[in-house]
């Protein structure tokens, strides 16, 4: 939530390990957004990520993410691969988030009896 009371979506959430120097997984992506907020996802994963890990792990959403043009030179075949590695890291986002609300959703402390 921002100063004037504004509720903000969630673009991105980013995870790291303790002893990593930069944010290395991306847990959510909100695909949407994504777009819209290039610019200041781009200096954030610039800033605090560790570009090398997310670009292995998600390499189309980083590049697009870091203004990369992943389409330049592209046939039509490679293209289309292309968007289907996207929606697979897409998917793969969302199946790691709908775990991670189960998970908060079950939590031992709510054992008390509800």
């Amino acid at each position: 939530m921002k100063s004037s009371g504004e509720r903000m979506p969630i673009v991105v959430m980013l995870s790291k390990d303790a002893s990593a120097k930069g944010y290395d997984t991306l847990l959510y992506v909100n695909e949407e957004l994504l777009e819209s907020s290039r610019d200041s996802l781009g200096f954030i994963i610039r800033s605090f990520g560790y570009t090398d890990a997310l670009r292995k792990s998600y390499p189309i959403i980083i590049d697009t993410v870091m203004g990369l043009d992943p389409n330049r030179d592209m046939s039509l075949d490679d293209l289309f691969e292309d968007k289907t590695a996207f929606a697979q890291e897409l998917n793969e986002l969302n199946r790691r988030r709908e775990s991670f609300r189960n998970t908060l959703s079950y939590s031992p402390a709510d054992k008390s009896g509800r």
